[in-house]
Parts: C-alpha cells; structure tokens; sequence
C-alpha cells in the first residue's frame, strides 16, 4: 500500500511538473530536524528523543498555513501558521489525535538569527525546550536541541538533548542526528542513544528524502525489531504557493501535511 502511495504520488508530482529543486528546500522532513528542520511541519511532525530544532522557525516563508493529518491505528489532525525570515521566525501550532483520552495541545515557537548562530524556544503544557543552529545558511551546520518534559506530579521529568550535523548544498542535503534522554525517575533507566542519518535529494519537480533510524547503546535490551532499524521517506512537491509533503513510516504509518504560502 505504501508503495502504491508513493508511485502514485511521484507520477502525480511529474504530471504536474512542480518545481521542487527551488521551491522544496526546507520543506520536507529530514532525520530528526534537529540539524535540519522543515518549516511545512516543525510544530507537529518529528521523530526522535526531541521535537524538531524550534531554530528552524527563521525558514518561514513570508507567511504559511498549513493543514495535516496522520494515520497508524488511530488518526490524527493538525494545523500550523508560521511567518518570518533568515533572521527570525515565529510558528504556532495545534495537534489532536482521534483516541480514547487524548486531548489537543496549542504549542508555539518563536526563533531569530543572530549572526552565524539561529537561537529558538519552544513552549507547550507540560514541554518546553530551546534550540541552537550553527551557520544556519551555509553548507555545513550544526544543531542542537534541549528539551524538558515537564508532566503533573512529583519525580517525572524527562530531560532530552539532540545533536546533528548536515550539509547543504541547494540540490542535495545531507543530515546525521541523534539524541538521548533521562529521567529524574532514577528507577527508569534507558541509555539508548536514537541515531538518524538521512538525505534529500531535490529535482526540478520534486524532492524525495530517505532516512534510516536506529536506537543503539540498548545495555538492557529494551529495543523492538523496528526500533534496531527501521527506514522512513518522504515525497514533497508543489509551487510557490503551495507545498504537499507525504511520508511513510516518519511519525506515523502514513502522514502529510499541505502547506499554502501567501
């Protein structure tokens, strides 16, 4: 099914024949955004110990909506504003998932650069965390993320640090990303380091990223058959008013998120 998606999708993309080479960049998902955030699903869309890189907010075209939505046993729906610049950004987001005792959660983010250096927050109940991209326009950058889970009650913190590096180079971008966590609950122990290399490959009509992750240092064998290896990729494409980005196996099963610029 997946496969069928995918194919009909590329077909779709070159029927259209939508530039992605110019108007992709940043807009598809690339291993943990951490050094590489998209800017068409940064509020609710990630993968890894963190959420994505809130730095990357300054990629915000001049203003965007966009709408998303997710299946893997349950179904979830999400929408996002966003507006700024290459020195600063500001993004909001609301997400909720269709499951017996789930509830919504409104999250925002604000982002500027200052020099060579992009500085971000990120701010939701019960979350928060900043975010730092180095040589945020060049060809070689370095990300990193800290972020505190921050649930009611006593002795329940979540503390997770992310760290990567990518190059960039306009057709072709590369991203190595990986965090960890621990918790203030010292009966929880887990050393797992969550490790995503990945790569986006930008054409003249669209753009297609792959990405591999894994949970390595497992001492006590906590890992699942997915969570020893697991592939994920996405197909972005569109035009300057419009993005569609479509995944499988990134966040859920299936996801998209379509994104109008204005």
């Amino acid at each position: 099914m997946k496969r069928i998606l995918i194919f009909s999708f590329l077909l779709l993309g070159i029927s259209v024949g939508a530039s992605a080479a110019g108007n992709g960049q940043r807009r598809l998902a690339l291993a943990q955004g951490i050094s590489l955030p998209d800017s068409t699903s940064i509020m609710n869309f990630s993968s890894g110990f963190t959420f994505s890189n809130p730095a990357g907010v300054i990629y915000q075209e001049p203003l965007r909506l966009s709408v998303q939505g997710d299946q893997n046993g349950s179904s979830g729906l999400g929408a996002e504003v966003g507006t700024g610049g290459q020195s600063w950004g500001l993004a909001a987001g609301y997400y909720s998932r269709d499951c017996t005792g789930c509830e919504g959660d409104f999250r925002g983010a604000a982002a500027v650069g200052l020099g060579g250096v992009a500085l971000g927050i990120r701010f939701e109940e019960e979350l928060s965390g900043i975010g730092l991209i180095f040589n945020q326009s060049g060809g070689h950058r370095l990300g990193i993320v800290g972020q505190l889970s921050n649930p009611a009650g006593d002795n329940n913190n979540i503390t997770a640090l992310g760290v990567g590096y990518a190059y960039s180079n306009g057709t072709f971008e590369f991203s190595l990303d990986g965090s960890t966590r621990t918790f203030e609950n010292t009966s929880t122990k887990d050393d797992r380091i969550f490790l995503s290399p990945g790569i986006v490959i930008h054409t003249q009509m669209l753009s297609l990223s792959l990405n591999y992750e894994t949970l390595i240092n497992d001492k006590n064998d906590q890992n699942t058959d997915e969570e020893k290896g697991n592939f994920w990729f996405g197909l972005g494409f569109g035009q300057n008013n419009w993005h569609l980005a479509a995944y499988a196996d990134y966040f859920s099963e299936l996801a998209v998120s379509f994104s109008w610029y204005f």
